[in-house]
């Protein structure tokens, strides 16, 4: 069975030549999930520290998948932010998005990425359907009082595929041919 992750010692092959031959300080990871497969986590860490590599870098990937002690290794291996899709202040806007979190896990995440001593960003989607000016305030107000570092806005937008886009043709908020129509 073939793996779509790519492994650990070739991940950290391609930083080091970065720094070594480069002399790249920060990395960004375009992973969407960084975190998913926690083992391959821990063994990238590993392998940055075994190699003495001394790299800054960043990830992105969601609250309900990382915890202190990972957090804590990640940070010993030069993880300087997490990037987090939140979402949204609202547990109904969470749920009818599908997100697998609440308001109390993204809070308790935020506050122990910060403890680990990394900074935090958070993504926001506004005006998803049926949001209500107040459930729009309260995203704001969470990323506002849960001490994120950074956060980061967007405006709902019904891609091809995606449940939002069903919903809003269903409703006749967009043409099923949408995107088709200026591509």
């Amino acid at each position: 069975k073939k793996s779509y992750f790519r492994e650990a010692g070739d991940i950290v092959d391609e930083m080091e030549h970065l720094v070594r031959r480069w002399g790249v300080r920060e990395i960004m990871f375009y992973d969407d999930v960084f975190t998913m497969k926690r083992k391959r986590v821990y063994q990238i860490c590993e392998e940055i520290g075994r190699r003495g590599l001394r790299v800054r870098w960043e990830a992105p990937t969601r609250v309900d998948i990382v915890g202190p002690e990972m957090l804590r290794v990640m940070a010993r291996a030069g993880c300087v932010r997490l990037r987090y899709g939140i979402e949204s202040g609202s547990e109904r806007i969470l749920s009818h998005m599908g997100k697998l979190t609440d308001l109390p896990r993204i809070r308790n995440t935020v506050r122990a990425t910060r403890r680990a001593g990394i900074q935090t960003f958070g993504y926001f989607i506004v005006g998803y359907l049926d949001e209500t000016e107040e459930e729009f305030e309260d995203t704001v107000q969470l990323a506002i009082e849960s001490g994120l570092d950074y956060a980061s806005f967007y405006a709902a937008t019904p891609l091809p595929g995606t449940r939002l886009f069903r919903e809003a043709a269903a409703r006749g908020l967009v043409s099923p041919h949408y995107w088709r129509d200026y591509v």
